[in-house]
């Protein structure tokens, strides 16, 4: 078809759509945990009115000796996956942080210096000062510590176990630890999942990279009841490299995609009992595990990502809390965790989703993120709950646009050819069934953001209407409309591949256990409907059926009058990019470098708002100032003469 063939080969050309989002509230509050005694790793510890899990070092053979003054070489100190002599007698039990200097010689100015970078790692705090190990860069070398140095590690109350090198720098990365009978433990820095986001918390195997185990620890049940605990490992445990760009990269994958070592429950308690832990992780998962990313959980979705509502068509688990605005609006549908998780917590980076006709753009857009919908192409689903093999596609979340492209960039690397060949857009086309919004507050959103769009690319926009395009080629030899041509595209695509994943789980699961599975309304009842969502054209189609990429980019947010809160708050206002198809890396990095060049934010903040500064921090105390100030004046007495 005419209209089809021309987006797909839109090298040229940007399709601008609108995704009017807005999002509810949730306020994260640390709370004060009660310090548990240590007693044999793994176990808890509550550090600077932080909570942190433990873990236990495996350990080989051929350990080093490790000299140090003042402590004999008898006993040992166990590093990651090497053992080190150290006395008997000083058997130290507590925080501890590995620290490897630029410098042999350590100077108060080097102290600080350090202290600031690590300050910069969420798990690490001061509480980590308690002892210390310097590691030089070059093998055979003793830091040097100078006196005033001391007297600042003094200050501190900091003791240093090790000023030398360990033989084997490779093995140990700089970070918090826990040194406790004589051996260094990673910890893992635990959040309460407030918002519901997580369907199962994750960590990773001490032998395997790649095979993940499930995290079950619980200590903020007393303060947030029903509530999961995640854990997070130090940034500062992970350098990128060209090889592993995404090192440390903390990440959660959508509850229809598998984990290596994790079930996959596709939000169904029948799905979850029936199959055990997958034995090999999603190809667009792996993917992302081989760059170098951390899996720290999996995310809620829809069941089996239908287009549920919430909360009434949730029934096997409850739909996750959407943070932005009152903290009451919708998460959207299918991929719904994976939007309120990136929008709820800094402490984690990037979430997965599948997208087939709008799972990753609503959410996206609803919370006010960066999100993208690859190429039909860009990458298989193989591990992954099927909805259309025809549509499908493996999405990403971030809060900010380099995350996205530099992710982008290693996920759809079967394109790398396209970075040289890729053209700047010479037009941006602008489809007036969408444009200009009647709401004025979004309306002046949009306008200022596409004018800007228009300056960097040095282009102005192309006004089209796809009705009369539609009705002027006819692309397909008839006088129907686009609407009517279109009515039950999706659904007659889709339909089958759902009944067969859908009957093969029934048939196996009456055979294991007698009876067949309960499934949530949508997917039991939403086929006998009169009409519903999938049916007729719909903006989010134009991306779908060229089969081409897609980036939602957060612009601002606008006003309304909560009914929940009784007072303004402020929903997210995105707009979607459509570009030509097998250019995925590549236009995500145009996005960013025009993004850039047209000074658009390239960044969200999390919780009630999107912007980030002293708007967030005090725009809950002028919304209630000028709340007052209206009922004041409503119920204002009129002065008398």
């Amino acid at each position: 078809m005419a209209l089809l063939e021309s987006v797909r080969s839109a090298s040229h050309a940007l399709i601008l759509i609108l995704c009017l989002a807005c999002l509810g509230l949730i306020v994260l509050r640390r709370s004060e945990q009660m310090s548990l005694v240590i007693q044999q790793p793994p176990s808890i510890l509550t550090l600077d009115e932080a909570t942190y899990f433990i873990s236990s070092p495996s350990k080989v053979q051929n350990p080093s000796h490790l000299p140090h003054k003042g402590i004999p070489n008898n006993s040992f100190f166990g590093l990651s996956k090497v053992e080190y002599r150290f006395s008997k007698r000083a058997s130290v039990s507590g925080p501890c942080t590995v620290i490897r200097v630029p410098n042999v010689q350590i100077t108060p100015d080097d102290l600080i210096e350090i202290r600031r970078m690590l300050s910069q790692d969420d798990v690490w705090s001061n509480g980590f000062l308690q002892y210390l190990i310097f590691l030089p860069q070059t093998a055979h070398q003793t830091v040097q510590i100078n006196t005033a140095a001391q007297q600042k590690l003094d200050t501190w109350g900091s003791q240093v176990l090790s000023a030398g090198n360990l033989g084997t720098l490779d093995l140990q990365q700089p970070g918090p630890y826990f040194c406790n009978a004589g051996q260094l433990h990673k910890v893992y820095r635990l959040y309460p999942d407030t918002a519901g986001a997580f369907m199962s918390a994750t960590i990773q195997s001490p032998n395997d990279p790649y095979l993940y185990n499930s995290f079950n620890v619980s200590v903020f049940t007393e303060e947030h009841p029903l509530t999961l605990t995640i854990g997070v490992p130090s940034r500062l445990y992970f350098t990128p490299t060209q090889e592993k760009p995404l090192a440390g990269l903390r990440i959660a994958v959508k509850d229809t995609q598998d984990v290596q070592g994790i079930k996959t429950t596709g939000s169904s308690r029948a799905y979850a009992r029936l199959y055990g832990p997958r034995d090999k992780s999603a190809t667009g998962v792996q993917r992302l595990l081989d760059h170098g990313a951390i899996v720290i959980g999996k995310l809620k979705s829809t069941q089996f990502g239908e287009s549920e509502w919430a909360t009434a068509d949730w029934v096997d688990y409850h739909a996750p809390w959407n943070p932005r605005a009152d903290g009451y609006q919708t998460p959207s549908a299918s991929s719904s965790g994976s939007g309120v998780a990136v929008a709820a917590y800094n402490w984690l980076d990037l979430s997965t989703g599948t997208d087939c006709s709008g799972s990753v753009r609503a959410p996206a857009a609803i919370h006010g993120l960066f999100a993208i919908r690859p190429s039909t192409d860009a990458i298989d689903n193989k591990g992954v709950i099927p909805f259309s093999k025809n549509f499908d596609t493996f999405g990403i979340f971030a809060r900010n646009i380099e995350t996205l492209t530099t992710t982008s960039s290693v996920l759809y690397n079967q394109h790398a050819e396209i970075p040289s060949c890729f053209k700047k857009p010479k037009r941006i086309v602008y489809l007036s069934e969408y444009w200009p919004v009647k709401d004025k507050a979004s309306s002046s959103v949009f306008e200022s953001v596409i004018g800007k769009l228009e300056n960097a690319i040095g282009t102005k926009r192309t006004n089209l209407s796809l009705n009369k395009l539609w009705a002027e080629t006819n692309p397909v030899g008839t006088a129907v409309s686009i609407d009517d041509y279109f009515r039950t595209t999706f659904v007659s695509a889709s339909a089958p591949d759902q009944w067969n994943m859908l009957k093969s789980f029934h048939s196996e699961y009456n055979r294991i256990f007698g009876h067949y599975p309960t499934l949530n309304p949508q997917l039991q009842w939403k086929m006998w409907r009169p009409s519903w969502t999938g049916e007729g054209w719909f903006f989010y189609f134009i991306s779908v059926y060229a089969g081409a990429p897609e980036v939602i980019l957060p612009v601002g947010q606008t006003p309304y009058h909560s009914r929940v809160t009784k007072r303004e708050e402020w929903l997210p206002v995105a707009i979607g990019l459509v570009g030509a198809r097998g250019t995925d890396a590549a236009f995500t990095s145009f996005i960013k470098d025009t993004m850039k060049s047209a000074n658009i934010s390239q960044t969200v903040d999390v919780g009630r708002t999107i912007i980030m500064g002293i708007f967030r921090r005090y725009s809950p105390w002028i919304a209630m100032i000028k709340y007052t100030i209206q009922i004041a004046r409503q119920h204002q007495i009129p002065q008398r003469d």
